[in-house]
């Protein structure tokens, strides 16, 4: 579906992560799904984007949890100006999907349990 990246984490958790929480109006999850992967496929091409990830609550099917890990700060805020993300917004509006506003919340990677390669 394109949620993910394929590029590594930096080294020793350099860069920038955030995470939201997002609940989702009834019936609108399609609508908020749909955005994260029209999203993604747009960041994939974006200097500085590493991965993502979207997790949906088996127990409350509306409540979402996103995780975004950039480089950078810049080029994560960056991208929201972008042309494409722009034209996203227009197309696929996902405020009015969402019970209340997303809270981004900034993260400290403390480890990821993937390999390392040198």
């Amino acid at each position: 579906m394109g949620l993910g990246g394929d590029g590594p984490l930096p080294p020793g958790g350099a860069g920038w992560q955030f995470h939201v929480t997002v609940e989702a109006q009834p019936g609108h999850e399609a609508i908020y799904e749909r955005w994260k992967v029209e999203e993604g496929e747009r960041q994939r091409f974006t200097p500085g984007f590493r991965r993502r990830l979207l997790l949906r609550s088996d127990d409350r099917p509306q409540l979402f949890f996103y995780q975004s890990f950039w480089d950078s700060e810049e080029q994560a805020r960056a991208f929201g100006s972008t042309p494409a993300f722009q034209a996203l917004m227009r197309e696929i509006d996902p405020n009015g999907a969402m019970v209340r506003p997303q809270l981004l919340e900034e993260c400290d990677l403390r480890f990821d349990a993937q390999p390392v390669i040198a």
